[in-house]
């Protein structure tokens, strides 16, 4: 009786783990690829990373700059204050925020030409990876590939970052951090 309970048990797993295997097997083989690790390690994206960093370090020594100078000019206004009219007074805090408007929408077009080259890296670094990540798909018989950060867990044996890297490496190893210049707006009619 023990041994036909078994067979009758053992059965049973069997036959509802049918179904699982079929599916698995039934299955699209998936790819998964890093692509923050892309984004960060990558050749081109490494080629990058100092001219993006002084860029970046040139707009914050700007904004330094012009926001020191522009305390001083108030602080020293403020002091002339009680020996100047009160007209001079307002027509100099007045230039003084003009120019100061002024310098803010520099450095605010200086932050607008950061932020596009972070863009330009991103968009050339993407166009050479996607062609490379459907290679990968097609010779490992992949329908599907998934960017790590969106799945729950993967196995190990579905991560071709190494290789993607490496042919994107080999393909893309520098870009250009200065995006091409905007056409210019046509003239409204």
């Amino acid at each position: 009786m023990k041994m036909l309970t078994r067979a009758l048990i053992a059965g049973a797993l069997a036959f509802t783990a049918l179904p699982t295997v079929a599916l698995a097997q039934a299955a699209p083989p998936i790819v998964v690829v890093d692509m923050g690790r892309i984004a960060a390690e990558s050749a081109a994206s490494k080629s990058a990373e100092p001219q993006l960093k002084a860029k970046f370090e040139s707009v914050q020594a700007r904004a330094k700059t012009l926001g020191d100078q522009f305390r001083g000019e108030y602080e020293s206004l403020q002091k002339a204050q009680p020996s100047m009219a009160k007209e001079a007074f307002q027509a100099k805090a007045k230039e003084l925020q003009q120019r100061q408007v002024t310098a803010e929408n520099e450095v605010r077009g200086k932050e607008q030409d950061y932020a596009r080259s972070v863009q330009y890296v991103r968009q050339q670094i993407l166009e050479a990876v996607n062609p490379i990540i459907t290679a990968v798909m097609r010779e490992k018989g992949a329908s599907l590939a998934l960017d790590r950060d969106v799945t729950l867990a993967t196995a190990q044996s579905l991560d071709v970052t190494n290789e993607v890297m490496t042919r994107l490496n080999a393909a893309l190893p520098r870009v250009n951090v200065n995006p091409p210049a905007a056409p210019a707006a046509a003239p409204k009619k």
